[in-house]
Parts: C-alpha cells; sequence; structure tokens
C-alpha cells in the first residue's frame, strides 16, 4: 500500500473547502501520473524484452549460463536504457531463480529469488509486474518475463527501474513536492528501512 502526502504553499486566508479542493486535485494529479509512469516502464520494458528475445544468442547463452557472453551482448543495451529511460535493473535468471546475472550489477549474482514477481512468473509462465524490494532494499518497479525456447523453459528476463526516479520524473513533471509513505505490512521494513534512510522524501510507516 502507498500513500501519498505532498506539501503545497497556502495563503493564510484559504477555507477549509478551497484546501480540501486542492489536496483533492493535487492527489488526483500524482496518482493518475504515477499511474501513467507504471504503464510507460511496462511499455518500454515490453520492447527491451522483446529486443532480447529477438538476438539470436540469447537462447544459447541462457541454456548454457553463460553469464560473460551475456554481459558483453546486452551491457550496452542496459547503459542505453538508463540513460534514456532511467531502466535501473537489468537481471537474467535461471529456471531455477537462481540470479544468473545483473547486468547491473555483474559482481552480483548466484542468489535465488523469492520475491512475487518471479513466483507468479514461474507459476503462471506468463510476464508479471509490481513494486518490490532487492537485496539492497530499494524498491523498484519490476517486468519479469519467463523465456521459452521450442517450449523449454531457459529462465527469466527482469528489468526494473527504481520508485526514487519515478518519484523524481513526477515531481519534476507536476512541479510539485510530496512524500510517499510505505505501509510496513507490505514491505520487508527492516529491509527497506535502512535504504531509505538514505533517501528523501520515501518513509515507513
Amino acid at each position: 500500500l502507498i500513500i501519498i502526502i505532498f506539501v503545497m504553499n497556502i495563503i493564510n486566508n484559504t477555507s477549509k473547502d478551497q484546501l480540501k479542493h486542492e489536496f483533492d486535485k493535487s492527489r488526483v494529479l500524482i496518482e493518475d501520473y504515477l499511474e501513467m509512469q507504471k504503464h510507460e516502464t511496462k511499455h518500454v520494458g515490453d520492447v527491451i524484452l522483446k529486443t532480447i528475445e529477438d538476438d539470436p544468442i540469447i537462447s544459447s547463452t541462457l541454456k548454457n549460463n553463460d553469464r560473460d557472453a551475456l554481459f558483453k551482448r546486452f551491457k550496452p543495451l542496459y547503459d542505453s536504457i538508463f540513460k534514456n529511460n532511467k531502466i535501473s535493473h537489468l537481471s537474467f535468471i535461471k529456471p531455477n531463480k537462481e540470479v544468473l546475472l545483473r547486468v547491473h550489477k555483474p559482481d552480483h549474482y548466484g542468489d535465488v529469488l523469492d520475491r512475487s514477481t518471479i513466483l507468479e512468473a514461474k507459476k503462471t509462465g506468463k510476464v508479471t509486474e509490481g513494486i518490490e524490494s532487492g537485496p539492497d532494499g530499494l524498491l523498484t518497479y519490476r517486468v519479469v518475463e519467463p523465456y521459452y525456447n521450442n517450449g523449454e523453459l531457459l529462465g527469466y528476463i527482469e528489468i526494473g527501474k527504481d520508485l526514487p526516479h519515478i518519484l523524481d520524473e513526477a515531481k519534476e513533471f507536476l512541479n510539485m513536492d510530496f512524500n510517499l509513505y510505505l505501509y510496513n505490512k507490505a514491505f520487508d521494513v527492516n529491509l527497506v528501512s535502512n535504504t531509505l534512510k538514505k533517501l528523501q522524501h520515501i518513509f515507513v510507516y
């Protein structure tokens, strides 16, 4: 559950009705923009995933767990999508949910994922999405797609965009400041809180 609290400069004689009207209007603007950002990120993610799926080496590198070849091939793509779209995560995951390669953090691999997106993708065999925390506790909007070749599951491809990037874009576009409050039962509080101490405008309650 995500709650948005924003701050507006209101002159002293603003009536309660006027304040409520401005509050409601701004809340709707923020919620609509964040929803638009989510759909935009999903669309960009779909294009990226299709590009990777169509690459002639993807099947062999996943099947052979060739981390070095994957990194060499897709690091330029990652650099481009981070620069142009702030897509901060690109990962290749084995069928058993073990991380084969994080292109954004190539030295961190081998852990087995148990996030809802990967579990749902494994269960349904379909693309899944959601906002989840990673090993560093940073909240990220993720899109996970199972990759099949001739009916054989060779692994999963995951892209993600960190929530702070989405919020910064929202604040700039709307010319509005606001805070994000996260309901603590929806996340690993200890993990997320430690990371959020380093960030502004995002809190756990």
